[in-house]
């Protein structure tokens, strides 16, 4: 993937060899800098730096940041973002919380994309759906479900640039699926752990 300023996110979603690509100058322009506004469609691209708490579920196509923290629902209402691509963040970084235990990230599409350009992003949600997690770019994600979950994607997860921190509490589960490392650092804050009771990775992950 590849950000322009002022034009915003380059084939989010192109590979070439399992790795994210930028093809040619495709690049969409930015439909909104409020994840949270009620005129978000679908099909928005949105730039948004703010913090930001979503009380109703949102999908957009992608989703740019560079600081600020997106929580998802609170004490009493469970949301869940949808991403048709994914997400890049720059500078600061960002991170992407759970105000509800039910609330969860996901993509419409079969791969949901992390680009982490700079700094640090931590997706402290649940991750669902029946989709593979692709990260790349190279500046570190910290990955945990939050509110004492386990992620439950169905596919593979892939790191293909930078550093992917797994941040689980006990008995969560951060990575459900196999695990592919390319070219790449993947470290674990919460020690070494590799099976449903402790942690981490599941114990019928192929690494």
């Amino acid at each position: 993937a590849t950000y322009l300023d002022g034009v915003g996110v380059g084939e989010l979603g192109s590979t070439v060899g399992g790795n994210i690509f930028a093809g040619g100058n495709v690049f969409p322009t930015y439909d909104g800098f409020d994840i949270s506004a009620s005129t978000t469609q679908a099909t928005y691209n949105i730039n948004d730096s703010s913090n930001r708490t979503l009380t109703l579920s949102k999908t957009v196509n992608s989703l740019r940041s560079g600081g600020g923290t997106i929580t998802l629902g609170n004490s009493t209402t469970a949301v869940t973002l949808t991403l048709g691509v994914g997400l890049l963040t720059n500078a600061g970084g960002m991170a992407i919380v759970s105000g509800n235990a039910g609330s969860a990230l996901t993509s419409s599409g079969s791969e949901l994309f992390v680009f982490t350009n700079q700094g640090t992003t931590s997706l402290n949600t649940r991750i669902t759906g029946n989709i593979d997690l692709v990260k790349s770019g190279g500046g570190t994600l910290w990955l945990g479900p939050g509110a004492g979950v386990s992620n439950n994607y169905t596919g593979t997860t892939y790191v293909n640039q930078g550093t992917l921190v797994l941040n689980g509490s006990a008995s969560t589960l951060v990575i459900p699926g196999d695990l592919v490392i390319n070219n790449a650092t993947v470290t674990m804050a919460n020690g070494n752990k590799f099976d449903a009771t402790t942690g981490q990775i599941a114990a019928t992950s192929n690494v």
